[in-house]
């Protein structure tokens, strides 16, 4: 056996391929976007909630029995482009606005953070619904969210329905 019979199928494998050169050209970019690898793995949490939600919010329109339309699920794809949209203009902003010199990291890992809770907080929503266990004091905020409204709104007379909740409020 020569040398060159083992490394033929190495090479084979080291080849740029479609994916190498995919993986490279978002190693690149995420390389320049973010500016350290904890605002750079949030992120990448952040995107990986967003099929999350959708499954969960697919199991819970199927366990209700809603119907699963095609523009349900697109809007986590218009969610995923406006997260990424809000990424770049916020990397591109702390990289050449002046006044935002040095907030790098803070504004994207607060960019990043707010949506790893945003999704989190749909997910655990959906889950709720679909009669999953959810935390106890989760649970509490979500119905405190129903039963408050807002410092200027009015507050609802016994026995109406508050808007958007779809659920009397309780005195």
């Amino acid at each position: 056996m020569r040398i060159s019979d083992f490394l033929h199928p190495l090479g084979r494998l080291l080849e740029p391929s479609p994916f190498v050169l995919i993986g490279a050209a978002t190693g690149a970019v995420g390389g320049w976007l973010f500016p350290n690898e904890f605002v750079g793995q949030a992120v990448v949490w952040g995107f990986a909630l967003l099929p999350v939600d959708a499954l969960t919010g697919v199991l819970r329109s199927v366990l209700k029995g809603e119907a699963v339309s095609s523009a349900k699920l697109a809007r986590t794809l218009a969610k995923a482009t406006a997260y990424a949209a809000v990424f770049f203009v916020l990397s591109v902003a702390t990289r050449f606005v002046r006044e935002f010199a040095g907030m790098r990291e803070t504004v994207l890992g607060g960019a990043a953070t707010a949506m790893i809770l945003v999704e989190g907080y749909s997910i655990l929503e959906n889950c709720a619904a679909i009669g999953l266990p959810v935390p106890k004091r989760f649970m509490e905020m979500m119905r405190g969210a129903d039963h408050h409204p807002g410092p200027s709104a009015t507050p609802p007379e016994e026995g109406n329905v508050h808007e958007g909740s779809g659920r009397e409020v309780e005195r």
